[in-house]
Formats: C-alpha cells, sequence, structure tokens
C-alpha cells in the first residue's frame, strides 16, 4: 500500500490557504539560495528546496533553509541562519 502525504498545492484545493509559517519558510528557501550564489557558496539542493547540501571549506554541510538550521556533517559545528552559516564558511572555520 502507497501512502500519498498532501502537497502544498492540495491545501489550495481543499480551499484552505497556506499558513504565515509555510509562506514565511518558502521565502527563507528563496533568500537563502540566492545568498549563497551571490556569494559563490556552491551547493546541491534536495526535496524541492527543503533541505540544500552546501560546500565549506572542510566538508559538506546540511542546511534546511527553511528553518534555517544547519549542521556541519563532520559534527564539529552546528547553528542557525543564512548569514552565520555564510560567515562560518568565509572566515574558513566550516
Amino acid at each position: 500500500m502507497m501512502l500519498i502525504l498532501p502537497s502544498m498545492n492540495d491545501s489550495k484545493k481543499n480551499g484552505k490557504e497556506p499558513t504565515k509559517r509555510t509562506n514565511k519558510r518558502a521565502m527563507n528557501r528563496e533568500s537563502s539560495r540566492q545568498l549563497l550564489e551571490s556569494r559563490n557558496i556552491e551547493y546541491c539542493t534536495n526535496n524541492d528546496g527543503i533541505h540544500l547540501i552546501v560546500t565549506g571549506n572542510g566538508g559538506l554541510i546540511d542546511f534546511w533553509p527553511g528553518k534555517g538550521k544547519w549542521i556541519a556533517r563532520d559534527q564539529s559545528m552546528s547553528g542557525f541562519g543564512v548569514f552565520n552559516l555564510i560567515d562560518m564558511i568565509e572566515s574558513g572555520l566550516l
């Protein structure tokens, strides 16, 4: 049996509008990608942009731009916010 989860488009079909939180996360996903690109920081997109794999100086970093959470794959650091992530990469700490 296959389980089908509702998508964001399904909420509009049901007459419900996306919540403010959903809209904010979507805006965060887009602006975070633009910021990373403007700084020439490489990344790979997964799950329609919900999860990004960012290339740092010392390895890969998992980043969820909707919530702003990031974790270095080697578990050396974690934090929140695209600006903090960019600062850590540009300073050579990640």
